[in-house]
């Protein structure tokens, strides 16, 4: 019994590695010879359907059927090998009770399913004979066919250099396109630059600014320190930003004075009330040493109340005889 499953084994092991080479020859072939094997294959089926198919059910579904249960054997075998199972005298019995009926099934499986394919062989060998000569037969009615699948090819051939071709075509379009297109983002992005720049020259030019709704605010901030003495200098460019705080400092009730250089004389006034020319940049608020506990409230209040307005003003306070210890300081100088 032994020496009849090892043949039976080495048949199959033959006719499986039979297949496997004409499947591959099948995949790596011309298309006419494709053609060939797929004409020949309606012959073939043809003549399975009304001679072989119906012998063979039985023993195919007996292959269906013991392939399941070499599939149950299988997760059965898993399940023992790879499953948790209590650490108790039970769990091992009960996993050794799965993995013994798991092996039985697994063998009970394999039989049946040789069987069956020995079976289904036999009855195979039986009509190769036949399908050798039908396929001669149908070799040399598919003689026309092979001459149309040779057309065919060259008609291929010709189709798909057309489709480089175009292909070809179409990428230099879309490379300049593409060129196009970074050419267009760079000219973009220098007119951005070029507003940006033009935007901030501009901001710079005009100058400090205090809007309606930022004197308002600023207005409410100094209130609370009405009589507050202050003097102003300022640029001769920020004229109009010096009106515009002075009249704030003023409707908030703080007192200005004539502003004085350190010898005590009064500084040469250029806008009426507003200030007296000075060269330094930016916005500076000083205080004397002396009089910050006196001003020191409104001094920072004064100068939180222009950042919160977006202004930002530098803050000092000057040695004890270095400055007006009369008044609160506001340096006006260009932006």
């Amino acid at each position: 019994m032994l020496h009849g499953l090892l043949s039976l084994v080495i048949r199959i092991a033959a006719r499986i590695s039979r297949a496997a080479a004409q499947t591959i020859k099948l995949i790596y072939s011309p298309l006419r010879w494709r053609n060939i094997y797929a004409i020949s294959s309606l012959f073939i089926l043809s003549w399975l359907c009304n001679n072989f198919w119906r012998l063979a059910e039985f023993w195919k579904w007996l292959g269906y059927v013991s392939t399941a249960v070499v599939i149950i054997g299988v997760i059965g075998e898993t399940i023992s090998d790879f499953g948790t199972f209590p650490d108790s005298k039970a769990g091992r019995e009960q996993k050794d009770l799965i993995g013994k009926l798991s092996s039985i099934i697994l063998i009970l499986g394999l039989a049946l399913e040789l069987f069956a394919a020995a079976r289904t062989n036999q009855l195979s060998d039986e009509v190769i004979g036949d399908l050798e000569s039908q396929s001669s037969h149908t070799l040399t009615a598919l003689g026309s066919a092979i001459e149309r699948a040779s057309g065919a090819d060259e008609r291929a051939g010709i189709a798909e250099r057309k489709a480089g071709e175009a292909n070809e075509r179409a990428s230099k379009n879309e490379r300049e396109a593409a060129a196009l297109r970074r050419q267009a983002a760079g000219l973009t992005k220098t007119a951005e630059d070029e507003r940006l720049a033009r935007a901030k020259i501009e901001e710079k030019l005009a100058g400090w600014n205090l809007d309606a709704d930022s004197q308002k605010r600023l207005w409410e901030t100094l209130t609370p320190f009405r009589g507050t003495p202050f003097d102003l200098l300022s640029d001769p460019s920020e004229a109009r930003f010096t009106g515009e705080i002075n009249d704030v400092l003023i409707a908030s009730g703080w007192t200005r004075l004539e502003p004085l250089d350190p010898k005590g004389k009064p500084y040469t006034v250029f806008v009426g009330v507003a200030g007296a020319y000075v060269g330094t940049p930016g916005i500076n608020i000083e205080v004397a040493r002396d009089s910050f506990g006196r001003f020191g409230e409104a001094f920072s209040a004064l100068s939180k109340g222009l950042a919160a307005v977006g202004i930002p003003a530098k803050t000092n306070i000057v040695r004890a005889g270095e400055g007006d210890p009369r008044a609160i300081h506001i340096i006006v100088g260009k932006r």
